[in-house]
């Protein structure tokens, strides 16, 4: 992968590499240094860009899957994180705080025990907002999605939402945040 350009064009090159460079330098380095590859697609910024509600959706292949997503995001986005991440392990906690802090979005615990979570999910929707859902809920062990859950399509209807899928392949070969993986820096790519 090419030091400088660590994300993939996409039909128009100018607003590939223009998304691309709004995201701060150390967004850039640290996705890098993860050896993120993203690729920007046109129609997909736009959605991401437009007013109005829009459930993100994606499939969820290792612990690091969100902290991507929020260093590459064109926009901030409400993330749905499971309690035991968001809210009561210290580390991943502090961690999802910084990139709060950093105005990379927000985090909301969301589980399936509690409608709490999803409620705040569905407010920040009715507000006009961007939420970022992995409707799998767990991860996938070799990479493979998993079918998702009803909340999404709940969230939709209940919100008006439109829906934008993204893509991340090959976060689940880390040994580090993979389930059963079997690299130590495996190169990832994730698709807007």
């Amino acid at each position: 992968m090419d030091a400088d350009k660590s994300h993939v064009l996409d039909l128009r090159p100018d607003e590939s590499d223009a998304e691309w460079g709004r995201r701060p330098r150390w967004c850039r380095a640290l996705l890098r240094l993860c050896r993120v590859e993203v690729e920007y697609r046109t129609e997909t910024v736009r959605k991401l860009k437009a007013p109005g509600p829009l459930v993100v959706t994606c499939n969820h292949q290792s612990y690091i899957d969100g902290p991507i997503i929020a260093l590459a995001s064109p926009v901030p986005m409400l993330y749905a994180v499971d309690p035991v991440f968001a809210r009561d392990n210290p580390w991943t906690s502090r961690a999802l705080g910084a990139l709060a802090a950093a105005g990379l979005g927000s985090v909301i615990p969301v589980s399936n025990e509690s409608p709490t979570g999803v409620r705040h999910l569905l407010r920040a929707l009715r507000a006009g907002g961007k939420v970022m859902i992995f409707p799998e809920g767990g991860i996938s062990e070799n990479g493979v999605p998993k079918s998702g859950a009803p909340g999404v399509e709940w969230l939709k209807a209940r919100s008006g939402a439109r829906e934008c899928a993204i893509q991340i392949e090959g976060a689940h070969r880390s040994r580090v945040f993979g389930k059963r993986g079997e690299s130590w820096r495996p190169r990832v790519r994730l698709r807007f």
